[in-house]
């Protein structure tokens, strides 16, 4: 915690866990064979892992 929120202060943010578990959500459509989503995030699936799924949903 930080300094300023011990002495009484005010903070505003997100939770860590937020963040993990829209991280989560994105690999689950991901690893579902969402192609859309991956190349929204920018990544680029090799090939070989392509080949491997059953089905690719652009």
């Amino acid at each position: 915690m930080a300094w300023w929120v011990e002495a009484g202060g005010l903070a505003y943010g997100w939770k860590d866990s937020d963040q993990f578990d829209r991280a989560a959500r994105y690999v689950a459509k991901i690893l579902n064979g969402n192609l859309k989503t991956a190349k929204a995030l920018g990544l680029i699936i090799p090939p070989s892992v392509l080949g491997r799924a059953d089905k690719g949903i652009e």
